[in-house]
């Protein structure tokens, strides 16, 4: 099984859907109060895919123990996100979005860019950190 994580109820082709976000539509429901993705039991998936959505977890720390717990054995995740040089820019854009243009005051974001990879737990490890463009892109198994 693949996951988009943060897809809301467009993920990519091939991926079920998992959000922050409790739309009835979704596959899965990440609770950050529980720190658990409803529904996923522990080794079940194959990879993670985050676009543009880890700046808007609180704590990286709780969700990257939680992807480890549902990551299968040589699982992945990929994360694409702003990198450090884009990272006000993506703010702008995010309280333009979920401030004024569809207004979602329970979407959070750091108000400043933070180095996610800090917050990777023993278990997981980077294979790839790469910049393409405006984005970093992040490859990390288990």
């Amino acid at each position: 099984m693949k996951i988009d994580f943060g897809c809301g109820y467009n993920p990519k082709d091939g991926y079920q859907t998992c959000d922050i976000t409790g739309y009835p539509q979704l596959d899965y429901f990440y609770d950050s109060n529980q720190n658990k993705i409803i529904g996923l039991e522990d080794n079940t998936v194959e990879e993670i895919h985050c676009r543009n959505v880890i700046h808007h977890i609180k704590d990286l720390k709780k969700l990257f123990i939680e992807f480890k717990r549902v990551l299968m054995p040589n699982g992945t995740i990929v994360i694409i996100e702003a990198n450090r040089e884009s990272y006000e820019t993506n703010v702008f854009l995010d309280k333009l979005w979920y401030r004024s243009i569809i207004p979602r005051m329970d979407i959070w974001f750091s108000e400043t860019y933070r180095d996610f990879i800090k917050y990777i737990p023993r278990g997981l490890k980077v294979t790839s950190n790469e910049i393409v463009d405006e984005k970093q892109i992040v490859k990390i198994s288990k």
